[in-house]
């Protein structure tokens, strides 16, 4: 049979939701070229075989064995071939369940599974970048400061709530440079100060330390990480999902600051709890992630889950030993925050492991 003659008798069948009995027939849609089925009802897609790969132009990935699938409750319908679909891993280890007919090889996507697959197409625009062709500056950063450059970046949008963020708090800092002699001042009225945040009117600290830094090397540091890992983290949750993140966590952050360190009347500065909410969420979507540090002047490959919580770790064993200096419980909260986030919108099908 040719393409044409495919194409004809896919538009001639009559072809019914699987999980939509109030359908009478699913609607032939063409997207990125390729005919599917689609649901005007509950939104369900039906793919035939190879159509998924088609779409988002991945690797086909392996299917779980029969052993490890999900049996539906009631009989459902392949709308191809009305055999029976089950519920297959997509993928060894990935938690992502699409029904799949073990016939003719078709996937039925419910509403949910749409949004998880996001239907990129084979234009997915992949921004990769390594030491080769580097910016000169980013490498001598590297092996002088030790921080990480991550050797591929896959994303579908523009990180501009990352860049908004950076902006606000250049902004700040320079405001805060612009006070003079008065800057300790001004830093003491709008910093986190843990034996005062927790009164009723002075709330506010919780949000407008996240903007405040103590110096130059402090809000490079953290705006620098901001800038490497928020962008997928962004891209993963949608703009305003991310920007009510990340002040969330920067907010849990100092709580859980605040809350171990009530005593204390050290004010504490800077966007690092935020921010490690972000690394915590980066953990979820991208734990096999590469990223090029140099370690004692000698570069490397180490992936960004195996980086990020040894990074945790020492946090940990920072605030276990009594070090001065950093709000080191501010840095374990948003992290904590961040991982439980990203894990439970993983989970839900809200957002999606990236790839290598």
């Amino acid at each position: 049979m040719t393409e044409t003659e495919s194409s004809v008798a896919h538009a001639s069948e009559a072809r019914r939701c699987p999980k939509c009995p109030r359908a009478p027939r699913m609607d032939r849609v063409v997207h990125h070229g390729v005919d599917i089925d689609s649901c005007h009802w509950c939104g369900g897609v039906f793919l035939d075989a190879g159509e998924l790969q088609k779409i988002t132009g991945e690797v086909p990935r392996e299917w779980a064995p029969a052993s490890a699938l999900r049996r539906h409750p009631k009989s459902v319908a392949c709308p191809a071939c009305q055999h029976r679909l089950v519920e297959r891993e997509y993928g060894r280890g990935s938690r992502a369940y699409l029904d799949h007919c073990d016939t003719c090889g078709g996937v039925f996507l419910d509403s949910d599974h749409v949004r998880l697959i996001r239907f990129r197409s084979r234009e997915y625009e992949r921004h990769v970048e390594g030491t080769v062709g580097e910016s000169p500056v980013r490498v001598f950063l590297a092996y002088i400061a030790g921080i990480p450059m991550e050797i591929s970046n896959p994303r579908n949008r523009q990180p501009f709530v990352v860049y908004s963020l950076i902006a606000l708090n250049v902004a700040a800092f320079l405001l805060e440079l612009a006070q003079g002699p008065n800057s300790r001042q001004f830093i003491h009225q709008y910093a986190l100060i843990p034996n005062l945040c927790f009164e009723p009117q002075q709330w506010y600290r919780f949000l407008t330390a996240m903007f405040l830094h103590a110096g130059f090397f402090h809000i490079a540091f953290n705006l620098y990480f901001l800038w490497v890992f928020g962008d997928d983290v962004e891209d993963q949750f949608g703009h305003v999902s991310f920007l009510l993140l990340y002040l969330v966590w920067g907010i849990v952050a100092g709580i859980v600051d605040a809350a171990i360190m009530h005593t204390s009347s050290i004010p504490r500065v800077g966007a690092s709890g935020a921010i490690a909410g972000v690394l915590g969420a980066y953990v979820v979507l991208r734990p096999r992630a590469q990223l090029f540090v140099a370690v004692f002047f000698i570069p490397m490959r180490i992936g960004a889950a195996i980086y990020l919580l040894g990074w945790a770790v020492l946090q940990l064993l920072s605030a276990a030993l009594g070090v001065h200096g950093i709000a080191w419980w501010a840095h374990i909260g948003g992290f904590v925050a961040g991982l439980l986030t990203a894990a439970w919108a993983r989970r839900r099908h809200v957002v999606e492991m990236l790839p290598n």
